[in-house]
């Protein structure tokens, strides 16, 4: 639970807390509520959550993300995703049903529409195919950044429509580009953001040895493209492969540590990266 505290020391500008039922985790809003007590400055909110009514009512996932907002003081940022496909199964064990693509879909797409309207009007009359509310006085009403994670076509429109922020994940510039240059018109006004696996040592046989237990961590071979897109090597790698990324056009890293509990990396990429830019 320290964690929070010493990313925010660390000069970190955000924390994210994946959400769901599974044992590895903890409970995602509770987690930030606790980090929002212990931290003044760093953003907070979930890797990513969901608009899914068997799981967590949007009602009830715009609650708890406004609570949290009051209570770090506007400090969260709104992360929504869609469950992958081969993950429906996971979810199943733990009794909760989760639709099929296009239902998740539309369901985001209408509870994006509702919170939008909360955070703007704090009223929202909504009946669409999947929620009808009709809330009057809704509280407590917190505005926050809506980050939209999609890299399939519907998903990709419902970011530009929705999003703040659009994130792409584990893609190396040469696939990245085209989807970027694609769209390049249509996010004049929304940050691209990537998340992407960190592997960084003190020196070359630190990092060697380190992405060794990586690739025997991940259950992956060096030729991957999410490899391949990874932020690794000595510091100075580290720095140009930044570099590459934002002359893409990224303006926000997501960035998963393969590590933890030992901090060595995120204080390494902290001291000897972060502080070139």
């Amino acid at each position: 639970m320290d964690l929070f505290e010493e990313l925010e020391k660390l000069g970190y500008d955000a924390a994210y807390y994946g959400d769901g039922p599974f044992s590895w985790l903890l409970d995602c809003f509770s987690v930030l509520s606790y980090a929002a007590s212990k931290t003044k400055k760093i953003r907070l909110g979930p890797a990513v959550t969901y608009f899914e009514g068997s799981y967590r009512h949007i009602i009830a996932v715009i609650k708890a993300l406004s609570t949290i907002a009051i209570l770090s003081n506007d400090r969260v940022d709104a992360r929504f995703g869609f469950i992958k496909e081969d993950a429906r199964e996971y979810w199943s064990r733990f009794g909760i049903s989760i639709p099929r693509a296009k239902e998740r879909i539309e369901r985001l797409e209408e509870g994006l529409i509702i919170m939008k309207e909360l955070m703007k009007n704090g009223f929202s009359k909504f009946k669409g195919k999947y929620y009808k509310v009709d809330i009057s006085d809704f509280k407590p009403l917190a505005k926050m950044p809506i980050c939209i994670s999609a890299m399939g076509k519907r998903t990709i429109e419902i970011a530009l429509k929705h999003a703040d922020i659009w994130e792409l994940s584990y893609l190396p510039p040469e696939m990245l580009n085209p989807i970027i240059e694609k769209y390049r018109e249509k996010i004049k006004n929304i940050e691209i953001s990537l998340e992407l696996d960190v592997v960084i040592g003190k020196n070359e046989k630190d990092f060697k040895k380190k992405f060794n237990r990586y690739l025997k961590i991940r259950r992956t071979k060096e030729e991957e493209p999410f490899v391949k897109s990874a932020i690794k090597g000595k510091p100075e790698d580290c720095i140009k492969k930044i570099e590459e990324y934002l002359n893409l056009g990224v303006k926000r890293f997501t960035l998963a540590f393969n590590e933890i509990p030992t901090l060595e990396g995120i204080k390494i990429f902290a001291e000897e990266v972060m502080s070139s830019f």
